[in-house]
């Protein structure tokens, strides 16, 4: 995947050098670092999305809806877990929710 092909799944991030949201806008300000961060390590490391992949594909009863749902194309699927993992190690007492509302 390409950075270019990862910035059109994100939902918040869009190339930016720098947060365009107000830090009172917390969720938006945390999803767009997420998604910068994925498309930074896809730059940087060219097996970065293979093995985001392969976690992502690990057994769907393991993830929570929309992570696990087979109509939402693959590569959204592993920006989606890549951020999950990233909020569960930041926001451990938010729960699953979070991702859902993503």
């Amino acid at each position: 995947m390409t950075v270019e092909q990862a910035i059109q799944l994100c939902k918040y991030y869009n190339g930016e050098d720098e947060c365009p949201f107000d830090s009172k806008e917390k969720d938006a300000c945390f999803w767009w670092h997420g998604e910068q961060m994925f498309c930074e390590n896809l730059k940087q490391d060219t097996g970065f999305y293979q093995r985001c992949r392969e976690m992502a594909m690990l057994d769907p009863n393991d993830w929570p809806a929309p992570l696990n749902d087979p109509n939402i194309e693959e590569s959204k699927r592993v920006l989606l877990s890549y951020l999950e993992l990233l909020h569960s190690k930041w926001k451990p007492y938010d729960g699953w929710w979070c991702i859902i509302n993503y």
